[in-house]
């Protein structure tokens, strides 16, 4: 049963950037949804979270969720459940987060958004969450800046503000794009223990098929605004559908031949780089 299941258009001004693009996502599942820069896909993530009509963009069709079309919602129903029930960890931790305030004080706004209890009750989830994302839970930590901190624990940081409220949905818009290889493996890893340990259902947003092969259950490929093909990464590698889909995989670097003839890559290889 689909936890969010969405089918838009949305168009800015008389340009459509997404058509009747269709995608779901199950409770406790994590979906991969790649395309190419310009295709649509941050446009498509802003949009199941009603952010898509700040960059004066107009989304028809619905998207259902909690057993109502969100497309309906007012902007002050989408502040309510924005952050609360589906959450975004963004790209970029360092223009996401407020180069002058704390850590501390970040997560302390990010919690006082969606509740009503004391942020020295909540400190207890708070320090056993940074922990849980593999970050220092104590003071000092919490009263550093961001600068003071390395790029992957700021995005350890953006994943703790996603999760704070324990969401029903996260979005990960290019989590890893600005990390080097064993710290997106170690990002990546890390959303693949919070969809396990917290049930969160995940979309994340990547262009990276490959990386995407290895923790995701399904892919959906995204191609000049259509979603063009979904399914599990084993059958995406060995029987792709869509001509797109063949040239994505055509693309990807293969295993060096033990012979001549080329081998074609595979998802169990794709765990095997990414272990």
């Amino acid at each position: 049963m689909s936890l969010l299941s969405a089918r838009v258009t949305v168009a800015y001004g008389n340009r459509e950037v997404l058509r009747d693009a269709r995608i779901e996502l199950g409770e406790g599942e994590i979906v991969g949804l790649v395309g190419a820069s310009g295709s649509g896909k941050s446009t498509l993530g802003l949009t199941l979270l009603g952010l898509a009509g700040f960059r004066g963009a107009k989304a028809t069709g619905s998207i259902l969720f909690d057993n109502e079309n969100l497309l309906e919602r007012s902007d002050r129903q989408w502040r309510n459940l924005r952050g609360r029930r589906i959450a975004l960890v963004l790209q970029s931790a360092s223009s996401a987060l407020n180069p002058v305030l704390s850590v501390g004080r970040q997560l302390r706004e990010a919690w006082r958004a969606h509740s009503n209890d004391s942020w020295q009750e909540a400190l207890p989830w708070v320090r056993s969450l940074l922990e849980g994302v593999q970050l220092p839970s104590d003071d000092e930590f919490l009263r550093r800046l961001p600068r003071q901190i390395s790029i992957g624990q700021a995005q350890r940081v953006l994943i703790a503000m996603g999760i704070l409220h324990r969401p029903a949905v996260l979005i990960a818009d290019e989590p890893t794009s600005a990390l080097d290889p064993i710290t997106q493996h170690e990002v990546l890893q890390l959303l693949k223990k919070v969809n396990r340990d917290f049930g969160i259902s995940i979309l994340c947003i990547s262009h990276d098929l490959l990386a995407l092969a290895s923790f995701c259950d399904r892919v959906a490929i995204l191609h000049q605004g259509e979603i063009v093909e979904t399914a599990e990464p084993e059958a995406i590698f060995e029987d792709p559908q869509h001509p797109y889909t063949q040239q994505l995989v055509d693309a990807l670097p293969r295993r060096m031949p033990a012979r001549r003839e080329e081998r074609p890559m595979s998802v169990q290889w794709a765990n095997e780089e990414l272990a």
